[in-house]
């Protein structure tokens, strides 16, 4: 039910105080991984799969650290991702920087349990649109439900080439979305 009350709208008093900052919510946090093997070249020749085992570690810049049933979680460890619980759902963005050898080449990430690559998971093709021999800097997102083979295994990070490639930056950014249970 609306009240109205006919005549001329009378004028708008003054704002009142800002009240205090809320709790700083932003779901179960993100943690973002800086590459310090950045600039050292890893060649991806045509075709085949590299296993990038890069030396990462948790950025100091990160405001909004993982929280929850994720809070001191390492993602990143013994050169492979890692996951928490079977049913987590976690958000993955690889940032890279590639120099292609061909304008118009692919690159595909490939992540695979246990170093097993008939678990594969990814990713789809990423098309690369930088002419030879010059900086790509882009990233790829995806989502993934975790299984069992990841949880117990981890899962090494590899990269393939269409037509080779060099890659001289990769920086996960791992982002807990929630967990799905199996009674569900």
């Amino acid at each position: 039910m609306a009240i109205t009350v006919p005549g001329q709208q009378g004028a708008t008093g003054p704002q009142g105080d800002r009240g205090p900052p809320g709790p700083l919510n932003n779901g179960f946090g993100t943690v973002d991984y800086t590459d310090t093997d950045a600039g050292i070249p890893l060649q991806i020749p045509a075709g085949q799969w590299v296993r990038m085992a890069r030396n990462l570690v948790p950025s100091t810049s990160n405001a909004n650290p993982p929280a929850g049933p994720w809070t001191g979680f390492q993602f990143w460890r013994d050169g492979a991702l890692r996951a928490r619980a079977v049913g987590d759902l976690i958000a993955l963005k690889f940032s890279y920087v590639v120099v292609p050898e061909q304008r118009g080449s692919a690159i595909r990430f490939g992540l695979w349990p246990g170093g097993m690559s008939e678990f594969d998971f990814g990713p789809g093709p990423i098309i690369i649109s930088s002419d030879a021999g010059q900086e790509e800097r882009s990233s790829a997102t995806f989502i993934q439900n975790v299984r069992s083979r990841f949880v117990t295994w981890g899962a090494e990070v590899h990269i393939w080439s269409s037509a080779g490639a060099t890659l001289l930056e990769f920086s996960p950014e791992i982002t807990p979305q929630g967990h799905v249970s199996a009674s569900a």
